[in-house]
């Protein structure tokens, strides 16, 4: 069994991360405002990957300070849709996740 402090541990380690990683992209960004030789198109290009990882990352910081309140408040564990403990395999798998799997396949669109 993995400790509330472990996982409060793990999530902010992540939130670490992402923060290195938000912090690199910006410096990317910053690069592609400087002219180069490989023209609009793959500029354009570029800025949208970097655009798409600056979205998935502040996605994914909201979810780990929700499971961080979660914490605070006693709550973490708990799926927030129907109230069943989440399997603890599925914890260590998504610190972050706020659902059981069965209420996660119920809510998530399907690809």
């Amino acid at each position: 069994m993995v400790s509330t402090q472990d996982l409060r541990q793990q999530l902010e380690d992540r939130l670490d991360e992402l923060d290195r990683r938000r912090r690199r992209v910006l410096e990317d960004e910053s690069e592609l405002t400087q002219p180069t030789l490989s023209g609009p198109v793959t500029e354009s290009a570029n800025e949208e990957v970097l655009e798409d990882l600056e979205r998935s990352s502040l996605k994914e910081v909201r979810m780990i300070m929700a499971a961080l309140e979660r914490l605070r408040q006693g709550e973490y564990g708990i799926c927030a849709r129907c109230g069943s403990p989440i399997a603890e395999g599925r914890l260590a798998a998504l610190p972050a996740t706020p659902f059981c799997a069965d209420c996660a396949s119920e809510v998530s669109p399907a690809p």
